[in-house]
């Protein structure tokens, strides 16, 4: 009876996401970007009997103020592991994994992984930059549990890394590996906008948003 539950959520998300012009997994709408990961048996393990449809998230942060919401088509992670969802190359985002939103479709669910990868600076980053090339973020290593997403970890290796292909400033060397990924003359260890969007990274982490009850999940995801 569950499955049956989940399975009819999974489909009316799958057709409500092909309505949505960022998120379906059809033809490319213009103006995005494909990023795609294979979420891994241990996190699929780790939602024990609570099986619900998941989705791929691209979260854009607006100053601590508002969050915007693209993501992919919602599916049974029993059945199929890999998510995949179109994205505007012109935004800067946080990926996620959650727990399918009201109706499917693109709009804020449960958060039950973050996603992070390495900045090249020998720590960790969540915020991949804009830019149009498609992303495959592979099979992450999983830490955790779906149960308690505060400390749910979906650590991309480096070989998937997506600063590994973005080159923010376009000066031929990847953010990976560049120690001025806009190219404004900043050193990245000091900017305050490594990628140059013209916004502040740390308003467009998770971090900025609303957490009233101080359980290291976002008001809107919880």
């Amino acid at each position: 009876m569950i499955r049956a539950q989940v399975l009819a959520a999974a489909l009316t998300a799958l057709l409500t996401a092909a309505c949505d012009g960022l998120g379906h997994a059809g033809e490319r709408p213009a103006g995005t970007r494909q990023v795609e990961l294979t979420v891994p048996l241990d996190f699929v393990s780790s939602m024990g009997n609570q099986a619900t449809a998941i989705q791929l998230v691209a979260a854009i942060v607006d100053g601590g103020v508002g969050l915007l919401v693209h993501a992919s088509p919602a599916v049974d992670p029993t059945a199929q592991r890999l998510l995949i969802g179109y994205f505007p190359v012109a935004d800067s985002f946080v990926p996620l994994v959650q727990a399918s939103g009201p109706g499917g479709g693109s709009a804020a669910g449960k958060m039950l992984a973050r996603i992070r990868f390495a900045d090249g600076r020998g720590n960790t980053a969540s915020l991949v930059p804009r830019g149009d090339h498609d992303l495959d973020l592979g099979t992450p290593l999983f830490e955790g549990s779906a149960m308690t997403p505060a400390s749910s970890w979906l650590s991309v290796d480096d070989s998937h890394d997506p600063l590994l292909v973005i080159d923010s400033d376009g000066d031929g060397t990847s953010d990976l590996v560049d120690t001025d990924d806009d190219g404004d003359s900043t050193p990245d260890a000091a900017d305050t906008d490594v990628d140059g969007d013209g916004r502040l990274d740390l308003q467009q982490s998770l971090a900025a948003l609303q957490d009233e009850d101080a359980d290291g999940i976002p008001d809107p995801l919880e």
